[in-house]
């Protein structure tokens, strides 16, 4: 009995694309690898387009336990607090910064087919568009996996002022609020492709 793709193989492969290989930026604003969350899901992502046969690189925070055989782009720490959580906090400012910068430098040297963003809550507005930038100079998809949702005008700025290519939704409820505010705000581009729904009565 030949194998059957996992559902992170077959979203992947459905961006992506079942035949070309891509070299994709994956931009992960969070301390990776840690075991909790969107770091697991970043992880098994990445695995399962490493076995499509995609080269990934992931930039991410100072802080994170590296995993064999993944290439992991770190930023330099903040000088005052090297060892410090990401949260909601001041510091975020700092994180965001340098994330943004490392996201730019790493992907001008590495010329991705594909930039893929994770995590909304944890972007600035400066971050967004430093991506949607060098997506747009390139002329490369530039992906989002929305984890989550909240109330306030960085969600809104977030997922309808920066030109998405994709928005990935991990759940309905997201896919739902996504949708509600694009019909808002007559953004009718936006593309909502894929949903994995864990039902958690089984």
């Amino acid at each position: 009995m030949g194998e059957t793709a996992s559902p992170e193989e077959s979203r992947s492969g459905a961006i992506l694309g079942a035949r070309k290989r891509y070299n994709v930026l994956f931009i992960a604003p969070t301390s990776f690898f840690s075991d909790y969350g969107h770091p697991v899901r970043i992880l098994e992502e990445v695995l399962a387009l490493q076995k499509r046969g995609h080269r990934v690189t992931i930039v991410t925070y100072y802080n994170g336990r590296d995993i064999a055989g993944l290439p992991i782009e770190r930023t330099l720490p903040i000088p005052w607090r090297q060892h410090y959580e990401v949260g909601s906090s001041r510091h975020k400012i700092a994180f965001d910064v340098l994330l943004a910068l490392k996201s730019l430098t790493v992907g001008l040297r590495l010329r991705p087919d594909v930039i893929h963003a994770h995590n909304m809550h944890y972007f600035s507005e400066i971050h967004a568009r430093s991506l949607e930038r060098l997506a747009k100079a390139r002329r490369i998809p530039l992906i989002l996996t929305a984890h989550n949702t909240w109330d306030d005008i960085l969600f809104l700025e977030l997922t309808h002022k920066i030109d998405w290519n994709h928005i990935i939704a991990v759940s309905h409820f997201i896919k739902r609020e996504i949708i509600k505010y694009a019909l808002i705000f007559h953004n009718h581009s936006i593309k909502i492709r894929h949903i994995l729904v864990i039902d958690i009565k089984k």
